[in-house]
């Protein structure tokens, strides 16, 4: 019963989700879109989960990126999660559904500059 209500619940949420950022999408000039936020939130941009825009699926950016392309992108602690199989379609996903002058940060730990302060 436990697991039905689970299935439930993320059914709704991935449901919910899609229609925000659908609306987001078609209110927005300028698309900004986290990947993989988590609870990163920052005003006037859109914060992505895996559950309902799979960076790796290329059916998710066409989904909502058919009509508009993304201008700024934020990749932040995502890709190190990812093989290397799966990072070119990544990039070749932010590749495509990008405008051509689209700002993208991406953003790996780093062992040598910890984020740490001293």
């Amino acid at each position: 019963m436990k697991l039905f209500f689970k299935k439930i619940y993320f059914f709704v949420l991935s449901l919910l989700s899609t229609m925000k950022f659908k609306f987001y999408i078609l209110t927005h000039d300028n698309i900004k879109v986290i990947v993989g936020a988590g609870k990163t939130k920052i005003k006037g941009w859109f914060s992505t989960e895996e559950y309902f825009f799979n960076i790796v699926n290329p059916c998710d950016f066409e989904k909502f990126f058919k009509k508009k392309k993304i201008d700024f992108l934020l990749a932040e602690h995502v890709l190190e999660h990812i093989d290397e199989e799966q990072l070119s379609i990544v990039i070749s996903n932010f590749y495509k559904y990008s405008n051509k002058h689209c700002n993208i940060r991406i953003a790996v730990p780093d062992g040598f500059h910890p984020d740490i302060n001293i």
